[in-house]
């Protein structure tokens, strides 16, 4: 180190400077240490340049001497030699601490010269921007207390296996929420196979016994449940009932029931019968009897079923109501239906009615009051103006009905 820098960090080095933090300050020191690179260099070289002069002077002296040391004053007494010029090399250069001094060391011989040198390294160089003399600054104010940031573990999602796991921040720097995307694992080869087990005992051979059997409502579930044990089993059974099936066709017509009792109020008497067959008139206008072949009521009345009479075993007045479901092939015709009592035609029940068309049925029918004692005979007659004409029945089902071909009511009224 020269003098003058030595001079330079003694007056300075009690000022104690800070470092600055500052690119500023790194790019000044970076330039301050090349200076002093290169300061060292020159002071290395000019050294060797010293070194070598010196070398030459003590070159020329020993030439003038002699290598015999004899001669003084620089004359020969005898006879004198010239000296042989020597050989200079630089050897190595080694770095000494700051502050030591810098030397040049021979540690060859007279004529073959190796120079060793010991130069000192610079002491370290003042922080700061600034231009001359630089002093410390003033220590900066404390900066504001941080916030202890909150970390919550938000969603984990599973991927395929190979793709690349995340984990992602969804809050903020001071409200962390880490999403993590983990990937599958690969699917692991197959292992080996295991070591077969050791034989059960033998099993017990179990009774079975159906317990009982429960019906719930359609649409709930049929369960099987073991009210036993494993080996004695008492299975209970619950069916739920089936849901109602579709109407089937219309089945062939029932026996006649046995007459009801009728709980009529006014004389208690009540006449009420069918028929469902397809009847035809015996000639064109000319009455035919109809025939009835079921009895639905007849409390007060006889009469044989498939028969044409009636016969009253009571006494009082009765509302009639006679109806046909008739029509007649090859075109128009007129109807007429009558009640004989006692082979009489009753007043009021002649009903006459045209039917306008071969291809549709139409009801032809009648309502009337008339006076029955014990034993009346009473007989229900039709005509057609067409001796095709005809009465027949209807099964309606779709309302699970039928229309009667022929329908006699009769209620007694006091």
């Amino acid at each position: 180190m020269s003098n003058i820098s030595k001079t330079l960090y003694k007056k300075y080095k009690p000022l104690n400077i800070e470092e600055k933090d500052n690119d500023d300050s790194k790019e000044y020191n970076n330039i301050r240490s090349r200076f002093l690179s290169i300061l060292l260099w020159l002071l290395l070289l000019l050294l060797l340049i010293g070194a070598i002069i010196l070398s030459s002077s003590a070159l020329a002296i020993s030439i003038k001497n002699g290598n015999n040391n004899a001669g003084v004053n620089n004359t020969c007494n005898n006879t004198c030699v010239n000296g042989s010029s020597p050989n200079v090399s630089v050897g190595f250069t080694f770095t000494g601490d700051p502050g030591t001094d810098a030397s040049v060391v021979d540690v060859g011989t007279t004529n073959n010269l190796i120079l060793e040198f010991t130069i000192p390294r610079g002491e370290d160089g003042l922080n700061g921007n600034c231009t001359g003399f630089c002093v410390n600054g003033t220590n900066g104010s404390n900066g504001t207390d941080g916030v202890s940031p909150t970390i919550t573990i938000g969603n984990t999602t599973t991927t395929s296996p190979g793709t690349n796991a995340t984990v992602t921040n969804a809050g903020t720097p001071t409200n962390v929420i880490l999403n993590f995307t983990i990937p599958d694992g690969a699917t692991g080869s197959t292992g080996q196979p295991g070591t077969n087990g050791t034989n059960g005992t033998d099993g017990v051979s179990p009774t079975i016994i159906i317990g009982n059997t429960t019906t719930t409502s359609p649409g709930t579930n049929a369960t099987v449940t073991n009210a036993g044990t494993p080996t004695n089993v008492i299975l209970n059974f619950t069916i739920p009932t089936g849901a109602t099936g579709s109407t089937g066709s219309i089945g062939p017509p029932g026996t006649n029931g046995t007459n009801g009792v009728c709980n009529c109020t006014a004389g208690g008497s009540i006449l009420f019968s069918v028929d469902n067959t397809t009847q035809t008139v015996s000639a064109a206008n000319v009455l035919t009897n109809v025939t009835f072949n079921r009895n639905i009521y007849t409390t007060g009345w006889t009469h044989t079923v498939s028969s044409t009479i009636f016969t009253s075993t009571t006494t009082g007045n009765f509302q009639f109501y006679t109806d046909i479901l008739c029509g007649a092939t090859g075109g128009s015709s007129t109807f007429l239906t009558v009640l004989l009592k006692n082979g009489v035609i009753i007043d009021g029940s002649a009903q006459v009615s045209p039917i306008m068309s071969s291809s549709i049925l139409q009801h032809v029918n009648s309502h009337f009051i008339t006076n029955v004692v014990v034993n009346d005979i009473f007989i229900f007659q039709m005509a057609s103006s067409r001796a095709t004409g005809q009465i027949s029945s209807l099964n309606l089902a779709s309302i699970l009905t039928t229309v009667y071909s022929a329908k006699i009511y009769a209620i007694q009224i006091n």
